[in-house]
This record gives structure tokens, sequence and C-alpha cells, in this order.
């Protein structure tokens, strides 16, 4: 399996975000996406570290290329990581934030009804162990296991942030000389 790349948090007591996790995990191929709870000691280590509120469980949020990404640009980043027709989804970025995140926020509002309704499955545990079988399958290897993998993870995504901040400010520097 590929090294972590990217790391999608998700609510460890909800149904309908442990679906979102197996529907990726099935549909991202190349290994390089891990998932954890929000709730997990690894979830809230990865939030301090990219100064995001740990108490808020009812968001989404995904860790990538030194970013972080929260509630609909979570989820269409991760889109762009899905094989298939997929990343075209993310062609959905036009549609202004806020508009975005307000249709967000209304299932956000029910997702946990939602989730038993539509039998989406188990949620991932809030220590990140798998409630099912059938889960434990799809997210096998897959889910964020210890606080070893979770600040490896973390130091290289300050790596990349420092990168990019670097190169940024090279191309600025360039433009004003």
């Amino acid at each position: 399996m590929r090294p972590i790349e990217a790391v999608a948090l998700v609510d460890g007591e909800c149904a309908l975000c442990g679906g979102l996790a197996r529907f990726a995990a099935k549909r991202e191929r190349a290994g390089g996406l891990r998932f954890a709870a929000l709730q997990s000691e690894e979830g809230q280590y990865l939030l301090r570290g990219h100064g995001l509120d740990g108490a808020r469980t009812d968001s989404f949020v995904l860790l990538k290329d030194g970013r972080a990404y929260a509630r609909s640009s979570a989820s269409l980043e991760l889109f762009r990581l899905l094989d298939g027709g997929w990343p075209l989804l993310s062609a959905l970025r036009l549609v202004p934030r806020p508009l975005r995140d307000a249709a967000y926020a209304g299932i956000a509002a029910v997702r946990h009804r939602l989730g038993r309704l539509t039998r989406v499955g188990a949620p991932i545990g809030v220590h990140g162990v798998a409630c099912s079988v059938e889960q434990g399958r799809e997210l096998s290897g897959r889910l964020l296991q210890g606080m070893e993998q979770a600040r490896t993870f973390r130091l290289g995504q300050e790596r990349l942030a420092r990168e990019d901040a670097a190169a940024a400010s090279e191309t600025g520097g360039g433009k004003d000389a």
C-alpha cells in the first residue's frame, strides 16, 4: 500500500459518515487515502495540528497536500481522489462556497437519521475500529491506526505546507522584481 497521502476525518458515531468512508475506500484504488474518526485520539491530534477545533464533530475534514479542507470543500476534494467519473463532481466548486456549505449543513443536520434510513451501515467507531465485518473488509488497512501513523502523516503535511509557502513566496517575489 502506498504512503498516506490524504486523511479523511469523519464523525465516528455517524452511520452516514461511515458510509461515505466505505464509499470512498471502494473507489480510491491507489491506496493513499486513510480514514479516522474526528473523535479519535488520532483525529483530535490531526485537527489540532491544522489549527481546527476538535470539539466540532459535525463536519467532514480532508487533510491533503498540507491543507485542511472542511465541509463541502472537503467532499469535493475527496471526489478528486476517487477513480472513475467521480472527479468530475469537483466542478461543483463553481458553486459559491456559502451555497455549497448551506446544502452541506442541511444534510449534516439530519445525517444520523439519514444514515439509519438509508442503511448505509455502521459508523467507523470512535477509536478507529470498524464496527461490522462488512465495514472491516471495505476499510481494511484504510483506518489510521495509532499515533505513530498520525504523527508521520502530520509531519509530511507540515513539510508540504512549508514547501507550498516557499514556492508562493518565490513566485510572489518574482512578480515584484
